[in-house]
């Protein structure tokens, strides 16, 4: 199975297609406040042992010079979601919040659809901070910015989330464990039930941190959302596999 493991990566299509006799599986990692330096595959003097990282980047592409269209997380992940400048979206700056519509413009093409269009099964894990639409269970319309949780009809789809962008299969983070919504989407649905919604006030719950008020599903716990996505990643690729189709995965 052939992998390309994906750093900080912003225009690799070239990369990624120069080899059309068998495409590699490609897995992008995107992450919140990591130096260049703190892995010894970028710096071997790093006191972080990240052994599987380093085995991927051994095994895979290592790019070593790439930059950021932004200083803040939202507005990367959109220039890697549509390979625009993030002026080029909705709002030029900031993050979106899940009900606050879609940073994402019409006839924009996402990296998603783009590697279905190129014969991919995609997947999207993680955090996203693009914006969204909910829907409010009283007047049936998106909410507006200033909206009560217990009005947010969660049996209808989260509008604009990954899974309308090209991702056959996500789990996603409406705002990672930042701030609230303190939940998790599954292909677009609430990944729990809406009675355990509940208010969170800022603290320390056990190994959990809730920075920021807000509501939340009662179980969360922010210790769990790495290992929850490794499980639900290694999931998608397993599922993949088993299926057999050919086709390789992002």
């Amino acid at each position: 199975m052939r992998l390309v493991a994906l750093f900080f990566i912003f225009s690799t299509t070239t990369a990624l297609f120069a080899d059309t006799s068998e495409k590699p599986n490609v897995i992008i990692f995107f992450m919140d406040d990591m130096g260049y330096g703190d892995c010894k595959a970028y710096n071997p003097e790093s006191k972080v042992s990240l052994p599987n990282i380093e085995s991927l980047c051994a095994d895979g592409m290592r790019f070593t010079d790439a930059h950021s269209p932004s200083a803040v997380c939202a507005p990367s992940r959109y220039s890697v979601m549509t390979g625009n400048y993030p002026w080029r979206g909705r709002l030029e700056n900031g993050t979106w919040m899940f009900h606050q519509r879609s940073q994402i413009l019409d006839g924009q093409t996402t990296l998603g659809q783009l590697m279905q269009n190129a014969g991919y099964s995609t997947a999207f894990l993680g955090k996203v901070h693009l914006g969204g639409t909910v829907f409010s269970a009283t007047t049936k319309k998106p909410v507006s910015w200033k909206y009560d949780y217990r009005d947010i009809d969660f049996s209808r789809k989260w509008k604009d989330g990954p899974s309308d962008l090209g991702f056959e299969f996500s789990y996603s983070l409406p705002q990672g464990i930042q701030g609230p919504p303190y939940i998790a989407f599954r292909n677009g649905m609430l990944d729990g039930a809406p009675e355990d919604l509940i208010e969170w006030e800022p603290g320390s719950y056990g190994n959990s941190v809730i920075p920021t008020k807000g509501f939340g599903l009662k179980q969360w716990d922010s210790s769990k959302a790495g290992p929850d996505l490794i499980r639900e990643a290694t999931g998608f690729i397993d599922r993949h596999v088993e299926a057999g189709t050919g086709k390789p995965f992002v």
